[in-house]
């Protein structure tokens, strides 16, 4: 009887993650490309689906904006959201990497190759340090 009560109590709490997962902002068409040999490790529309050591993810919403998270533990925290006007308001290319926003230890950069990067605290032991993820942008 026990059993299936925890199991029922589990069905309950995926199914309320699902419901306040799918509430959240649109997620539009910034996908990453799949990489040869290596399978996602997140279906959820972060830019960093392959790496299960992020201390920090973005999703691609709005159609051009950049929401922020700071993951510590498997724990999302939101930190900001990078409005497409804000992002269009940097150069595409600038000189050298250029500070956009930051929030709870996590920041977001426009490099000078015109990419997008993350940047946050690395909590893995075997790779001091920051962690860091640039993409090809929203």
């Amino acid at each position: 009887m026990k059993r299936h009560l925890v199991l029922a109590a589990i069905a309950i709490a995926l199914l309320g993650a699902l419901a306040l997962n799918s509430s959240a902002a649109s997620v539009n068409a910034a996908t990453p490309s799949p990489t040869p040999g290596l399978l996602p490790l997140y279906n959820d529309g972060r830019v960093n689906i392959y790496d299960a050591l992020e201390s920090v993810t973005a999703y691609c919403v709005n159609y051009g904006d950049v929401q922020v998270w700071a993951v510590k533990n498997s724990q999302g925290y939101y930190a900001f959201t990078a409005t497409k006007a804000e992002l269009n308001a940097q150069p595409f290319n600038p000189a050298q990497p250029l500070l956009i926003k930051q929030s709870l230890g996590v920041q977001l950069w426009r490099l000078p190759n015109g990419q997008l990067q993350i940047n946050g605290p690395s909590y893995n032991s075997s790779a001091p340090g920051q962690y860091a993820f640039a993409w090809s942008g929203c």
